[in-house]
């Protein structure tokens, strides 16, 4: 009895992992440095599209040596002995908060499609096909940060997958000129809310200060009162009395009863 169930054991862990290397059947992208693929992208898709697929070429033959030729949808011929990788901009896939989502899906044995809702989706499905299949890396900002492999073929297993953030807008501050800017979105940040230095709107001086100056900071020992207009370098207290105070900085805790505020210098 126990050698017939291990038998029917041994069977089905067969059976399951001929199914699994069935579905995992990879298409060939790039075979001892030569192309077997190319790029489609529409003929009027937008700039970050077609951006995101020029930029899946340039990296690929980084990487192999080979060059993904990118050709219209109105040049691309079906008949095509090769395989292609289809970069499109395609909605309502995804639910409506996460439009940054894409997928990396096989409509066919031949066909590799990388699809967002979004242009924004669409190119870091790129991202992550050059992560994810050529082992890309965008480590630090500007060249010296990339981490290119060097391999001599590419081929992508048939598994589909699929993304969406968990967080609807990502953001690092701090971050300046084009190359930090462009780090960031390939390591998927997309600012979609602006909610820093915003407090002089909440306070503005130009209604508290005569009527309520304790909202402002002490700094230096003054009081400080900001110039109507003027760009925020300064917190507003939150510990007067009013309905700007704060009952609790953490459980037990009363705030100070004095009405000193954040200070700058």
């Amino acid at each position: 009895m126990r050698t017939a169930t291990a038998i029917c054991g041994l069977y089905l862990m067969g059976l399951m992992l001929g199914c699994s290397q069935a579905r995992a059947s990879s298409i060939l992208i790039v075979n001892k440095g030569r192309a077997a693929a190319y790029i489609v992208v529409a003929d009027d898709a937008s700039g970050q599209v077609k951006a995101g697929a020029n930029d899946l070429s340039r990296y690929v033959k980084l990487s192999t040596g080979a060059e993904l030729v990118v050709h219209p949808t109105s040049v691309a011929s079906s008949g095509q002995r090769m395989a292609r990788i289809v970069v499109e901009t395609s909605q309502k896939r995804f639910p409506p908060t996460a439009i940054d989502g894409f997928s990396i899906s096989f409509p066919n044995a031949q066909t590799v499609l990388i699809s967002g809702d979004t242009d924004w989706g669409t190119e870091f499905g790129v991202y992550e096909f050059l992560e994810r299949y050529v082992g890309i890396r965008w480590l630090m900002p500007g060249p010296g940060g990339e981490h290119i492999p060097k391999r001599g073929s590419l081929s992508v297993p048939m598994i589909d997958v699929r993304q969406e953030p968990a967080f609807f807008s990502r953001l690092m501050s701090g971050l300046k000129g084009r190359e930090q800017a462009l780090w960031a979105r390939r390591n998927r940040m997309h600012s979609q809310i602006k909610f820093h230095h915003n407090l002089f709107n909440v306070f503005p001086p130009v209604k508290y200060k005569n009527t309520h100056p304790e909202f402002f900071p002490v700094i230096n020992g003054k009081r400080f009162l900001p110039p109507d207009g003027t760009e925020q370098r300064w917190q507003p207290c939150f510990s007067p009395d009013g309905h700007f105070k704060i009952p609790h900085l953490w459980p037990g805790q009363n705030p100070p009863g004095d009405s000193r505020g954040i200070v700058y210098q």
